[in-house]
């Protein structure tokens, strides 16, 4: 934060902390201030409302807190409490925060909490905000903002403050209560934006080969293939993984799975580099709309976002609304937004004017979605047909919401600054290989995801054909951001643009434990423009990096054997891939040894039903 927009702690009643920092007017930028990172906090993975006691006890400032699906970085002061902030305000200022007062259940007896602020300036003070938030208020996230341009371009002081009517019997140990400040941020809208809004977007289960703009026959994404015109498309893009968890978090370190280790049971590490954690250090306001069970605080994904909100079972309209709305508020920010769309995902149900667009509706839809997820070999052609026409629905409609978003971009005129970033975690298999679904095999089918970038300003369509990775969109973001690129094995794509890319690449990775028992067996595939290697391996159930007894080696002749048909055994490229299977694994224990395991992955009851309606627990 540069030194005109710095601000200074320098009241907090019970006393916690104090910072120090101010600087003269200029004339701009004048980026936003987030209040909360003036706080010190050691706390940076979300919490919950049942960790709200210990914050308390250890007399932490601030943290994330996760309430039901929503999470904010929060101030998190005692009752009473008055925090006293003194800022130099930019042009036509604002103040956009949220109120909240968890509770760990209902309490017995309930005093209304009132929060309060006041702007200080000289010798005068003007309440600019109050509100009581009542018992069936509790525990949800409360939008608010308020307008300073009485002290445009001034130095004040903001005081929030947090009372009730009984003050004694607030912090009871029976029904203790915790008010929170969601994310405070004074901005101002006319901020000359210098850096470009950076949007990732993940649409889950996507085949690149169901889209038109990669040569599908249908008309399944009319929308998308008008983008791609005007951006990059990867040609051979690879997911490092074939399901959801794995996949986003290469997207969000650069680093494949056996370098973040980020499992069901083990979160991220502290020591290796988040994506949004990052950007936000550098600047940019970063926030995350996901609607998939595996992108839920209990895995971590949370860190780094100022806003982060997982949708349960929600279409893409609910999920891109939320989103849009964000980044309405964002405005006169540097932004990062994190979009993830879960609609191509089984259950195949799309939105009933996209049942019957590639096909008349099945019979019985319940019987024909249960041979997925009962693993169950289709009865003919005819149940494969089927169930890709209802797939290919949900990506009619994904691409028609994705439409709605860019133009809602090109009418803020969002559009032609931003970069967007158009991906999938992975594929999805309809019995090619005598699978449904995904997570089991690291064949094309699961594999290869569509990639688009478009960069700042539009060109025009420009194929890439080299193989590329989930872990090059870490550079390639960082990199757009103008921040260093550190500490990850991916390359920034950045360089096809400028033509400089390399006449060789190493080749794509991609991980998978496909079964988690004792042995751990494990699949690593190696992917070069035309070879593509596939090792199933047992291995420790503490030690995933080992090859303990190789059960099947696979190699296949992708330009000439495209659906992974025909096993070649050539002795010569099998010991090549061999030998780079080792060399990774060993890269990846070198890694792992230097830096601190990640915390153990606590799941909620809720993100466990979630997980058992999609199948993926019993």
């Amino acid at each position: 934060m540069t030194p005109s927009n710095a601000l200074r702690v320098v009241a907090l009643l019970p006393c916690l902390f104090s910072a120090h920092g101010c600087g003269s007017f200029n004339d701009g930028p004048f980026p936003p201030l987030f209040l909360v990172e003036q706080v010190p906090s050691d706390v940076s993975f979300g919490v919950v409302r049942a960790d709200l006691p210990a914050l308390r006890d250890k007399g932490v400032p601030s943290a994330p807190v996760t309430l039901y699906d929503d999470t904010r970085r929060a101030l998190t002061p005692p009752v009473p409490s008055r925090l006293s902030f003194v800022a130099k305000f930019p042009p036509r200022p604002i103040l956009q925060f949220a109120i909240s007062v968890a509770t760990l259940g209902k309490p017995a007896r309930w005093s209304p909490v009132r929060f309060k602020i006041t702007v200080k300036s000289g010798h005068e003070e003007e309440v600019i905000f109050r509100e009581t938030i009542e018992l069936p208020q509790r525990n949800q996230w409360l939008d608010r903002s308020v307008d300073l341009a009485l002290w445009s371009e001034t130095e004040a002081q903001l005081l929030f403050e947090v009372l009730t009517d009984d003050d004694s019997a607030a912090p009871m140990a029976n029904d203790p209560i915790f008010p929170l400040w969601g994310n405070p941020v004074v901005f101002s809208k006319h901020n000359p934006i210098e850096r470009p809004p950076i949007i990732l977007i993940s649409v889950d289960c996507l085949r690149p080969d169901h889209m038109g703009l990669y040569g599908y026959q249908r008309n399944t994404t009319p929308r998308l293939d008008e983008f791609a015109e005007e951006a990059f498309v990867f040609e051979a893009a690879t997911a490092s993984s074939s399901w959801t968890l794995p996949s986003h978090m290469s997207m969000m370190t650069g680093l494949t799975p056996s370098f973040h280790a980020v499992s069901r049971e083990r979160k991220l590490g502290p020591s290796i580099g988040y994506l949004p954690e990052l950007l936000s250090e550098g600047g940019y306001e970063a926030i995350g709309v996901v609607s998939g069970a595996y992108l839920s605080p209990s895995f971590g994904f949370e860190q780094g976002f100022h806003k982060y909100r997982v949708l349960k079972r929600s279409r893409a309209a609910q999920t891109i609304d939320v989103a849009t709305a964000w980044l309405s508020e964002a405005q006169g920010r540097d932004v990062f937004l994190f979009l993830h769309l879960f609609d191509p995902h089984w259950r195949y149900l799309p939105p009933d004017d996209f049942v019957e667009l590639f096909g008349p509706r099945p019979e019985n839809v319940d019987a024909l979605l249960s041979i997925v997820i009962n693993r169950a070999p289709p009865s003919g052609p005819a149940d494969i047909e089927q169930l890709e026409n209802l797939y290919d629905g949900e990506i009619a409609y994904v691409d028609q919401e994705l439409g709605r978003l860019l133009d809602w971009l090109k009418k803020r005129e969002l559009y032609e600054a931003s970069m967007i970033i158009i991906t999938s975690d992975h594929g999805e298999a309809f019995y090619e290989h005598e699978h449904w679904q995904h997570s089991d095999t690291l064949y094309e089918e699961m594999t290869r995801v569509p990639l688009l970038v478009k960069w700042p300003s539009s060109s025009a369509r420009t194929s890439v054909e080299t193989p590329v990775s989930h872990v090059d969109l870490f550079s390639t973001i960082l990199e757009a951001a103008g921040l260093p690129r550190t500490g990850t094995g991916g390359t920034s794509l950045g360089r096809y643009r400028k033509g400089t890319s390399p006449a060789g690449s190493k080749p794509t990775v991609s991980e998978v434990i496909w079964w988690a028992g004792d042995p751990v067996v494990k699949k690593v595939s190696l992917r070069s423009r035309e070879l593509k290697y596939i090792a199933t391996f047992e291995a420790s159930a503490d030690d995933d990096l080992t090859i303990d007894k190789m059960r099947k080696e696979e190699l296949y002749d992708l330009m000439l054997d495209p659906g992974e048909k025909n096993n070649l055994q050539t002795p010569r490229h099998r010991q090549a891939f061999r030998k780079q299977l080792h060399a990774h694994l060993e890269r990846a224990r070198e890694f792992r040894a230097d830096r601190d395991q990640g915390g153990q992955v606590v799941i909620d009851e809720d993100v466990l039903e979630q997980l058992r309606v999609l199948g993926y627990l019993q």
